[in-house]
């Protein structure tokens, strides 16, 4: 990684935790932009094979409650039902090994 981009990625990382205590929805919007300007990998091939993923469901619960309005919730509902579907089964697996 060159110098600029390092200086970008701290830049960017300063600028998130100045904005300081802002509601939820401005939050998520803010982590949204951070990831970005990060260029962070979120696909299934940047997670370690080993990784669980509890705490990204506890996480999309979260927001599902908190942050999304009705719409939203109409579209993620299908969504956040298979991940904790995927996640129970993952865990009833790896219990029975």
């Amino acid at each position: 990684m060159t110098s600029l981009q390092t200086e970008k990625k701290r830049s960017a990382l300063k600028s998130f935790f100045d904005k300081g205590s802002v509601g939820p929805r401005e939050c998520f919007r803010n982590v949204e932009i951070l990831s970005n300007q990060l260029k962070l990998d979120w696909t299934e091939r940047a997670i370690p094979e080993a990784a669980g993923c509890e705490r990204d469901l506890d996480l999309a619960r979260l927001y599902f409650q908190d942050v999304f309005d009705p719409r939203l919730r109409a579209e993620a509902v299908g969504s956040l039902r298979r991940a904790a579907q995927a996640f129970a089964a993952h865990t009833a697996a790896r219990i029975a090994l």
